[in-house]
C-alpha cells in the first residue's frame, strides 16, 4: 500500500485500467448511497465525485457529494450520501492534501486532475501517478442491471418436463422435474 496523491486539492479517478475490468464503472444507473475510503491519516477531508469519460481524452464530474471530514483513526471510513450515477460512470474522490488516502500500486493508476474538478466542466487528466486510491461505493440501481430481462417464454422448462415423462423410475422423474423447475419458462 502506498499513499495516493501528490499535492493538495487533487481529484483522483479510478479508471477501468485501475481495476483491469469494466467493474470499475457503475453497472447501472441509480444512486450512490454509501461510499468508503481507506484513510491514511486520522484527520482529512474527502468529497466523492461521479465522473464520466467523454471519450475524447477529457472527463466531466457529473455530480459530487458534500465534503466529509474524518476524525477517526486511519483505516476504512464510511460516509452516507445520495448522489446520482449513470451506468458506465466512474467514482472519484477529492483529496484535501497529499498522502491522506491509501492506494495500491499499478503500472497505470489514478488519473489526477488539477485544479480540482468542477461539476459539469470537462477536464483533461493532469497526470497518472500509478497509485489507485482505495475508494468504493454502494449503488442502489434505479432498475436491474443490463441482462436478459423482459424476454418472452423460452420453452426450456416445457421441453425439460416433456423429457421427464420419459424417465422410468419415480425418483428419476422427481429429480428431473425438480431440475426442470429451475429453468426459465
Amino acid at each position: 500500500m502506498k499513499r495516493a496523491g501528490s499535492a493538495a486539492g487533487l481529484a483522483a479517478l479510478m479508471s477501468a485500467l485501475t481495476l483491469a475490468a469494466p467493474a470499475a464503472a457503475a453497472p447501472c444507473a441509480g444512486t450512490v448511497t454509501t461510499w468508503r475510503v481507506n484513510a491514511a491519516v486520522s484527520q482529512a477531508t474527502f468529497r466523492l465525485r461521479v465522473i464520466r469519460d467523454n471519450g475524447d481524452g477529457t472527463y466531466t464530474s457529473t455530480a459530487s457529494s458534500a465534503a466529509q471530514t474524518t476524525s477517526t483513526p486511519p483505516g476504512v471510513v464510511v460516509f452516507p450520501t445520495s448522489v446520482s450515477i449513470a451506468a458506465g460512470e466512474y467514482l472519484g474522490v477529492d483529496l484535501s492534501a497529499a498522502g491522506v488516502i491509501l492506494g495500491r500500486l499499478f503500472t497505470s493508476g489514478d488519473n489526477i486532475f488539477r485544479p480540482p474538478m468542477v461539476d459539469g466542466t470537462p477536464q483533461a487528466v493532469y497526470a497518472d501517478f500509478g497509485v489507485a486510491p482505495l475508494v468504493n461505493a454502494d449503488i442502489a440501481c434505479a432498475s436491474a442491471p443490463a441482462g436478459p430481462t423482459g424476454a418472452g417464454p423460452t420453452g426450456q422448462r416445457a421441453a425439460a418436463l416433456k423429457k421427464c415423462k420419459k424417465k422410468h423410475s419415480k425418483p428419476a422423474r422427481t429429480k428431473c422435474r425438480k431440475k426442470a423447475s429451475l429453468l426459465p419458462v
